[in-house]
């Protein structure tokens, strides 16, 4: 089993637990082992165990010196030993019970189900029941292939699993190759390990090393573990597990998905706080207050003037909005109210009622890395819930505006972001706290630099008048 990383082995006697340990070793699966002494010192246990975030859980289920049948009290005990270690796991695991008596697994498998739905908590991907004695070919040690040998058949079919599991194996033996080539270098060039990682760090952070030293250093070793990565994909095996996992399916994901997938790989939604970093996103708490510091005192009209760019009607809301019109226009205000119902109110104005204005830092990274710029560069735009832009208005497309699906607090949202709007501002004014500005994430570069790219093209356009 070359995908699984680790595995948390619960068993009241030492002596199996050393067996087990010494059997998934030879196959390369570290063991995290849980001596289950009494209930209080196991849910201790098992909670330390969690931090390994363990795919594989092997639990004996008589945790009776004498092996008596399980009470309703022991399977609880279990059972909570079990929650201490997924209670926050939100991908697949796996759960191989010990039990030469197949009642005491199906009381167990029964009381775990209903009790993790009752709870909330994720079910396991596989729930089976392995007996001891049959994992011990040879009548003495115990086998890693026979503990793992049903979970492996049921592993073959669930091939998009599989892939993942192997992608996370690649991903620490990639850690591992990167680390070996640091030390590489530090022993060839005749540097210590401290200035080579100093240097690093330094190429990132620049003069902001002392407040980014250790996203600095990551940033940096990542070029390492990506290309480490992409090597360990090159293999035939790797290459068969994922032609399997991917291929197949051309079906169209729905939209949840796609404002999902955009979060996960291009949002980071847990920003610094104590600093303004490029790709930063802040909400104006105060609008007005914001664009006087702009615009001066006609502040509402350019607001107003700001969010109608973003929006436009289509065919239907057209439709609406003349009736609307022609309803204020004759004055039978209630009768538009039954014939409209509660859209009697422009769909244009319910939109812009509901536009959050955002702005988000788009200097470059060696600007900021070296303090280069004593004012930030922003660019605005609207953050607004897809349910006020998918019916008679949504978001305008055109050359300046940058549109991308996104999900705000388990909402799906769209984002737009002008390129005709670019301004700089202090830090100090950015966090001024009478504005109340709140930062909700921050960009990742992986897309951040695509749309600095595509705003710096439409601000340099040529733009040509002529008179024919």
């Amino acid at each position: 089993m070359q995908e699984i990383i680790n595995a948390v082995v619960i068993d009241d006697e030492a002596e199996h637990i050393l067996e087990i340990t010494t059997a998934l070793g030879s196959k390369g699966i570290s063991t995290i082992p849980v001596h289950y002494k009494d209930p209080h010192s196991a849910y201790v246990s098992c909670a330390k165990a969690a931090v390994a975030h363990p795919r594989v859980i092997i639990t004996d289920i008589q945790m009776r010196q004498d092996g008596a049948k399980p009470t309703k009290t022991d399977i609880a005990n279990v059972t909570k030993c079990l929650i201490k270690i997924i209670n926050n796991t939100k991908g697949p695991y796996i759960i191989l019970a010990w039990t030469s008596v197949p009642d005491s697994f199906d009381d167990l498998k029964d009381y775990v189900l209903k009790y993790f739905e009752k709870i909330n908590i994720r079910g396991p991907l596989y729930f089976d029941k392995i007996c001891k004695n049959e994992c011990r070919p040879d009548g003495s040690s115990f086998s890693a292939d026979k503990i793992l040998d049903k979970f492996s058949d049921h592993l073959d079919s669930q091939k998009q699993i599989r892939a993942l599991m192997h992608w996370e194996r690649s991903m620490l033996n990639s850690a591992t190759a990167s680390v070996n080539d640091l030390f590489y270098c530090c022993e060839k060039s005749n540097e210590s390990i401290e200035a080579i990682l100093n240097a690093l760090a330094k190429g990132v952070a620049g003069k902001n090393l002392c407040n980014f030293g250790s996203i600095a250093i990551n940033e940096a070793l990542s070029y390492l573990l990506k290309d480490k990565v992409s090597q360990s994909n090159f293999d035939s095996r790797s290459k068969e597990i994922w032609k399997q996992a991917i291929g197949g399916n051309n079906s169209e994901i729905n939209s949840a998905a796609k404002h999902r997938l955009n979060s996960l790989l291009h949002f980071d939604y847990k920003p610094s706080e104590k600093m303004i970093c490029p790709g930063d996103m802040w909400e104006l708490g105060k609008e007005e207050e914001f664009f006087k510091l702009i615009c001066g005192k006609n502040c509402k009209d350019q607001i107003d003037r700001f969010k109608e760019e973003f929006l436009v009607f289509v065919e239907s809301g057209y439709t609406l909005e003349d009736k609307i019109k022609k309803a204020r226009k004759e004055n039978y205000k209630e009768e538009l109210k039954n014939k409209l119902k509660g859209e009697y109110t422009s769909p244009k104005k319910i939109a812009k009622k509901n536009l959050k204005i955002i702005a988000v830092e788009i200097s470059p990274v060696c600007d900021f890395s070296n303090r280069k710029k004593a004012l930030k560069s922003l660019i605005l735009g609207v953050l607004v819930s897809k349910e006020f832009v998918s019916g008679n208005v949504i978001t305008k497309t055109s050359d300046s505006i940058t549109i991308c699906p996104i999900m705000i607090e388990d909402q799906e949202c769209v984002l737009a972001l002008s390129a005709k709007y670019i301004l700089s501002m202090s830090g100090e004014m950015i966090l001024d706290q009478s504005l109340e500005n709140k930062k909700l994430l921050r960009v990742r570069e992986s897309i951040l630099q695509s749309w600095i790219h595509k705003i710096s093209f439409y601000n340099s356009r040529i733009g040509t008048v002529s008179f024919d």
